[in-house]
């Protein structure tokens, strides 16, 4: 048996574009990057997959 870890796939949430899905959009995006600035993400990650897989995210 051979083993290749894969890192991660891009994913998106998908969100309907009207007014309510853009503002949605919004704080979503904004709330994400509250969480992962706060470490958060990474503190969640490491105690759910014992990893921090938002470090395979690309940098924005």
């Amino acid at each position: 048996l051979s083993w290749f870890p894969y890192k991660g796939i891009p994913t998106y949430p998908l969100i309907h574009r009207d007014e309510k899905g853009e503002k949605f959009a919004k704080e979503y995006e904004k709330a994400i990057k509250e969480l992962k600035e706060d470490g958060t993400l990474a503190k969640l990650s490491q105690q759910y997959f014992k990893e921090d897989v938002f470090s395979y995210v690309d940098k924005d």
